[in-house]
């Protein structure tokens, strides 16, 4: 907890390209009904860095302080399965999902029933949209595939550039937010498709991770700042 104004200025000490690139994109921003969007060229100039290595790191600010409780920001599927109820093969196995001769796999499906066979230390995620399968290894990396996907306008919906969605309901606007291969697995003492439903398609919370950059997919009992 830190007042804005301070925040802001660890920002431009530690991380001015950081800073500067939101800077432009405010001032950039146009108004879409009750919804203001940032200008995305110049967002996407901002480094690739996480704020944890940006600033908290680096600021005298900041404390640490000891806790017991174990924690993952569940920033790609390997460590959605890590926190799993496993079978006794080592799987995480949604109830939309069947697996034979399949170990140590992490198998999740939001609509369509999905069967895998024969195979090992893989993440099968399946949503309305679309269909994600991997080493569990390589789940880190998803954002390479992600870059893939948006250079080609056939799947570049998939990949929820800003200009595809319509905006979600605000102050007297209705829109409806369109699930894509972007955004955030944001789930905590859930099922497995219940973070599935959370991830709202499998590339998106993958992805979290290559945007953010960084090891933060960790689970620790201590310290926790």
């Amino acid at each position: 907890m830190l007042p804005v104004g301070q925040f802001l200025a660890e920002i431009l000490r530690y991380a001015p390209a950081v800073y500067d690139a939101a800077q432009r994109a405010i001032q950039g921003a146009v108004r879409d009904l009750d919804f203001d969007r940032l200008d995305e060229a110049s967002f996407s100039q901002a480094p690739n860095i996480s704020v944890d290595y940006a600033v908290f790191e680096n600021t005298p600010h900041a404390a640490v302080v000891p806790s017991l409780f174990s924690w993952s920001d569940l920033g790609s599927w390997d460590s959605v399965w890590a926190i799993g109820d496993k079978d006794e093969a080592g799987n995480v196995v949604g109830e939309k999902a069947t697996v034979n001769d399949t170990r140590n796999s992490l198998v999740l499906s939001r609509d369509i029933h999905i069967a895998v066979q024969g195979l090992d230390d893989v993440a099968v995620i399946a949503s309305e949209d679309a269909v994600y399968v991997g080493r569990m290894e390589d789940s880190q990396n998803v954002g390479e595939i992600v870059k893939q996907l948006a250079l080609s306008a056939k799947t570049r919906g998939l990949t929820g550039k800003p200009s595809d969605i319509l905006p979600p309901v605000g102050r007297g606007g209705v829109g409806a937010e369109r699930r894509t291969l972007r955004g955030q697995a944001a789930a905590c003492d859930a099922r497995p498709e219940d973070l599935a439903a959370e991830a709202s398609s499998p590339v998106r919370a993958l992805d979290r991770r290559a945007r953010h950059g960084g090891d933060h997919d960790r689970r620790r009992d201590a310290p926790a700042a």
